[in-house]
């Protein structure tokens, strides 16, 4: 056995997919999903948990890093190569990625808000604008 502690998202992701998408701990009050992306410069498969919402039965997730400066690694994979698989409960399905202009970030943004109320003071800690991505169906999937 590895004396390398296991990192938090392969512990949510474990835990996501034991409980078909029940997380408890710190994220136990979370909607959580597994979004699947290709490394824009490796080409392989990356994992992240990330907290959604829907709407008009499309699947909607953020760009937060909070505090950090830059975009997460995860939506520069998406902007790079926007087909995803996104796993939400114990379904997976295939969707492409859009990021919303402005006009239609800010209903989503809202809406985000509403759930984690710490996310403006997370965005302006940033100092930038977080993205919010629409993860549409694909036909089929």
């Amino acid at each position: 056995m590895s004396d390398i502690p296991e990192s938090r998202n392969v512990r949510v992701i474990r835990e996501f997919r034991e409980h078909a998408g029940i997380v408890g701990g710190e994220f136990k009050a979370s909607h959580l999903v597994i979004l699947h992306t290709t490394g824009a410069k490796t080409g392989q498969e990356r994992l992240t948990p990330l907290e959604y919402l829907t709407h008009d039965d499309h699947i909607y997730v953020f760009a937060a890093g909070p505090g950090l400066p830059n975009h997460p690694a995860w939506y520069r994979n998406l902007v790079a190569n926007p087909a995803v698989a996104v796993e939400i409960g114990s379904d997976t399905i295939e969707a492409t990625a859009k990021v919303l202009n402005r006009d239609a970030r800010l209903p989503i943004w809202e809406k985000f808000v509403t759930r984690i109320p710490a996310l403006p003071r997370w965005q302006l800690d940033a100092r930038r604008e977080f993205p919010v991505i629409e993860l549409r169906r694909r036909s089929g999937s």
